[in-house]
């Protein structure tokens, strides 16, 4: 004999307590950071000439150029 499935209608989710506070939106106004920042001294760069004629001499001293 089949029993006859009982029509449960479905839960309402439980609402949430008042004391909870649910954040919709924060601005960047309303981030506060409580850290230090680290800030890099500037980078100074001091790039040599490229010599051709070096490279070439130290490519033949360890035989990878032949001339």
């Amino acid at each position: 004999m089949a029993f006859p499935v009982p029509h449960l209608p479905p839960r309402r989710a439980a609402e949430p307590p008042p004391s909870v506070a649910l954040v919709r939106m924060v601005t960047h106004d309303d981030v506060e950071w409580l850290r230090p920042i680290f800030r890099a001294p500037p980078l100074e760069l001091s790039p040599k000439a490229f010599d051709a004629e070096r490279l070439a001499a130290e490519l033949r001293g360890i035989g990878l150029v032949e001339r």
